[in-house]
């Protein structure tokens, strides 16, 4: 029930599907380091048959693991952080290993070699490949002009405090619960996210905003829900000892308490998912759709957001309006059903007053946000677009700005 889960799971964007990916691979990750062999009690012909598949069977989750991963990595380079994850995960372990068995044990360990094996990666890359080493780094550092501005440290302690203070403080009490009950799943678990939540915070500060940790907040629901089920079950095995007792009235009366204290895990986001409805990423362009098609063919379409255009006008804009080079999976063409699309981009104010002048319908759709931004329009465009079009009327959420000019 959680108000960011609901609102970034909704949008036709990447983080739904991107936590989707990550956590299955993450899962049958998990699975083929801990894959054991199942022994029947007097049947050595099934044991022999059970570690005889036992390389089968990791080689299967491994290769499911792989594909889920570089679909994940596809979608959003965040999903290279699954090799923290393991790495963490196999420190803990080899740490354990260590504390119980001989310095032998310890190397020959699973554990010690995948994460000997993700460490000598992870060196033989960076000798290989410097650059690409500090493109990683850049993109995890430096903040886009389209961002908005924050420190990550006192962001993500903010979000986690405001909107489930109540999850925040007992986490840790969760994890130590979930390790004696669970073991290596739950360390498994934990691994998934504290490393990676300090790693948003201290290093991944090129992006400050929820959804950039959206792939990890299962790994802390996960955690800290340990301790809501316990204190649960407790109330409810008092409630169901009073009933049996005949003491109904004073179940009730337990029942009835429980409900405001319930309210200290509910504390701020059960408003906001009540508001549901009304959330969600920008403006609603659904609700402009009949503005867009009542435009005439002749029409010069111009906007930085073309697919926002095409799927609510049906038409590709003839102009896109970028003051930067094009963004990732933007180029020369763009797919229109089975038509390939030539993309003509305007960076500059003098460029939009030639398209301008030189045709007598132009029309530029564009939201409020991005009218204001920099990054999308800088300030000359948006003086030449103020000073040559008009801004038209509409009966649709007023997030979307149309400005036109007919002669």
């Amino acid at each position: 029930f959680s108000p960011h889960e609901l609102r970034l799971g909704r949008e036709v964007r990447m983080y739904g599907l991107l936590q989707l990916l990550y956590f299955s691979a993450a899962a049958l990750v998990f699975e083929a380091i801990e894959c054991v062999t199942v022994r029947v009690r007097g049947d050595r012909s099934g044991d022999q048959t059970q570690r005889a598949l036992l390389p089968v069977r990791q080689i299967l989750m491994l290769s499911g693991a792989g594909v889920l991963f570089l679909l994940a990595l596809w979608i959003q380079p965040l999903a290279a952080n699954l090799a923290i994850t393991v790495a963490a995960y196999c420190a803990v372990m080899t740490v354990a290993v260590g504390l119980r068995n001989s310095l032998k044990s310890l190397i020959i360990s699973k554990y010690f070699l995948v994460l000997a094996f993700l460490v000598t990666l992870s060196l033989g890359v960076a000798i290989a490949a410097p650059g690409l080493i500090r493109e990683i780094v850049a993109l995890a550092k430096e903040r886009p002009e389209w961002a908005d501005s924050g420190q990550a440290f006192g962001f993500f302690s903010w979000f986690f405090l405001y909107y489930y203070p109540a999850f925040t403080f007992v986490y840790l009490l969760g994890g130590v619960m979930l390790v004696r009950r669970y073991g290596k799943p739950a360390a498994f678990v934990l691994c998934s996210f504290i490393p990676l939540i300090f790693a948003h915070m201290g290093f991944f500060t090129g992006r400050v905003e929820e959804r950039y940790i959206f792939y990890i907040l299962p790994y802390f629901f996960i955690g800290a829900c340990v301790v809501v089920e316990a204190a649960l079950r407790s109330v409810l095995r008092v409630i169901a000892s009073e009933w049996q007792r005949q003491s109904r009235a004073v179940a009730v009366l337990i029942g009835l308490a429980l409900l405001p204290a319930a309210n200290l895990f509910a504390h701020t986001w059960l408003p906001e998912s009540r508001d549901m409805l009304r959330w969600g990423y920008g403006p609603n362009w659904k609700t402009v759709a009949p503005s867009l098609t009542a435009l005439t063919s002749e029409c010069v379409f111009m906007s930085p957001w073309p697919l926002h255009v095409v799927y609510y006008s049906g038409e590709f804009p003839d102009y896109i309006l970028r003051k930067h080079q094009p963004e990732d999976g933007e180029g020369p063409t763009n797919r229109l059903g089975s038509r390939s699309v030539p993309v003509r981009w305007l960076y500059e104010a003098d460029e939009f007053t030639q398209v301008v002048q030189e045709h007598d319908d132009v029309c530029v759709i564009v939201t409020d946000w991005a009218f204001n931004n920099d990054a999308y329009i800088d300030a000359g465009m948006r003086q030449a677009i103020e000073r040559l079009l008009v801004q038209s009327e509409h009966d649709g959420d007023q997030g979307v700005v149309i400005y036109r000019r007919a002669k």
